[in-house]
């Protein structure tokens, strides 16, 4: 969804952007397009903040989580899937 297309469902009224959103959200949901990680001592997960969405499920806080962040450098684009 690009920026100019939330302004056209904005100018339509809050039902088409609910719409939109609705739409947005079954597909983001389905499990054809989702992957869940189950986690092993060891594993070591990447993905691409500009190309995914991604998210975490509630845990237990008494589990023990280490979080490490990298970035890369570079004139990387997106290319659309074919």
């Amino acid at each position: 969804m690009s920026p100019g297309s939330v302004q056209v469902e904005k100018a339509r009224g809050p039902a088409a952007l609910s719409d939109r959103s609705s739409e947005l959200v079954s597909y983001t949901e389905h499990p054809a397009v989702v992957y869940e990680h189950i986690w092993r001592p060891g594993d070591f997960l990447a993905w691409d903040n500009l190309s995914s969405a991604h998210a975490r499920t509630d845990f237990s806080p008494a589990e023990r989580r280490l979080l490490l962040r990298g970035t890369t450098v570079g004139d990387y684009r997106p290319v659309a899937a074919s």
